[in-house]
């Protein structure tokens, strides 16, 4: 197919099939080991400093046990879980649900997506800033819904900032999940 004509079918694409298109074709050009840097599987885990990565973006679980999403460094979504636990761990349920558990096993956060999966799912950090959960027949049933967001929206009063973290200007609410 001539590259006009390519150019003209993207155009006529909708938003979010393009960067479906874009995100595809950039995992297309990468090894299959670093294409798994922005993918969390069923049954695996994101510990204390261990993160998910994707062009300017990176989804990390912090030491204060915030689970914050970055872009270029800044915050643009937080569980605002900040302070509320040590040694946390953000698990990718067999169930379906996706938890954020202190290390003495208390939630704190979750996707609320038990029993919505239809076996293997996963969450993917993508291309344009999304982190979102897919079954395994590659429904979305859960999201950050931060596609193509630049910055932090400000909703209000900034939460307290802790010795710990790194991420107390994270201002923005959860989206599709909730606190504990």
């Amino acid at each position: 197919m001539s590259g006009t004509r390519v150019l003209y079918k993207m155009a006529r694409m909708s938003a979010a099939a393009y960067v479906l298109l874009v995100c595809a074709s950039s995992l297309m050009l990468t090894s299959s080991v670093e294409s798994f840097a922005s993918v969390l599987l069923q049954g695996s885990s994101l510990y204390s400093e261990q993160y998910l990565f994707e062009g300017p973006f990176q989804f990390k679980m912090q030491q204060d046990c915030n689970l914050v999403l970055y872009k270029n460094g800044r915050p643009i979504w937080a569980t605002n879980t900040g302070g509320r636990g040590r040694n946390c761990e953000f698990r990718m349920q067999r169930d379906g649900n996706a938890v954020l558990y202190t290390g003495y096993g208390d939630p704190l956060f979750g996707s609320n997506t038990a029993d919505m999966n239809n076996g293997d799912h996963y969450i993917v950090l993508q291309c344009d800033g999304n982190v979102v959960m897919y079954t395994a027949n590659g429904r979305p049933v859960w999201a950050t819904d931060t596609g193509g967001k630049v910055e932090v929206i400000d909703l209000g009063t900034a939460p307290t900032p802790t010795m710990n973290s790194t991420s107390s200007d994270v201002i923005m609410s959860v989206t599709g999940g909730r606190s504990h």
